[in-house]
């Protein structure tokens, strides 16, 4: 088990790197160097079963293809799920939270996925042991990302049979989580199972758009999960064409 925490204030981009690639004993006295203090949440959790098991499925020493990185995400964004989801929800609402657990107790995840070159992290790189409230934070933060797409198939189905759909397709996920749409999880998760077949990324924008309108009118809410993904799948042939 490990005390979760949260930093007293967001790091600065320049320091990321060296804090993140450091040894584990000296990430908190790097940041306290640069005035950033590790403040206890009061709760507990184990980390240890999302730890292994990302190491066990992050190669080392080569790049991920885009189709390692769709899978290793939709294996670990439900371990990583089950770790955390008895916290309370006003904990996980904190992106200082998912800023310490992206850069203290588990950097070595972040880097394994997103850097490439450890001796050289990128502004996009930094963004992913950054969080800030909203939309923007679930999907940029390497863990939150995770954690919020989980929920959503938890919350629906109450298991993680959903990730299939929402994660191992990566611009269908992007799509989906940088829009308000993801705040709607029975919508989020019908629109990812009929959007998956035959991905298409412009028709997967315009359905949201559509699927917004629904979910401001409430018209969606007696519908079951299934008549949901058959309303979607009704509304496809409508979508606009793109022009040859």
């Amino acid at each position: 088990m490990i005390q979760l925490s949260e930093l007293s204030k967001p790091i600065d981009d320049s320091l990321v790197g060296a804090i993140a690639v450091a040894k584990p004993e000296e990430r908190v006295a790097l940041l306290k160097r640069c005035g950033v203090e590790v403040n206890l949440l009061g709760h507990s959790a184990d980390l240890q079963a999302f730890d292994s098991k990302s190491q066990s499925l992050l190669p080392h020493g080569r790049p991920l293809t885009d189709k390692e990185r769709a899978a290793t995400d939709w294996q670990l964004a439900g371990t990583l799920h089950e770790a955390l989801r008895d916290l309370p929800r006003r904990e996980l609402l904190k992106p200082r939270f998912w800023e310490w657990l992206s850069l203290v107790a588990l950097p070595e995840y972040v880097v394994a996925r997103w850097v490439e070159d450890r001796d050289n992290f990128t502004v996009a790189n930094c963004g992913r042991f950054s969080c800030s409230a909203g939309v923007a934070g679930i999907e940029t933060n390497a863990l939150a990302r995770l954690y919020w797409t989980a929920d959503v198939s938890w919350s629906v189905r109450g298991d993680y049979s959903g990730l299939d759909s929402l994660l191992r397709i990566q611009d269908l996920h992007k799509t989906i989580f940088t829009n308000q749409l993801c705040y709607q999880e029975r919508l989020c998760l019908a629109h990812a199972d009929e959007m998956k077949q035959n991905f298409d990324e412009d028709e997967a924008r315009e359905m949201v758009k559509i699927l917004g309108k629904i979910q401001a009118s409430t018209a969606y809410v007696g519908l079951t999960d299934q008549q949901l993904v058959d309303l979607i799948k009704q509304l496809r042939p409508l979508l606009p064409k793109k022009s040859a």
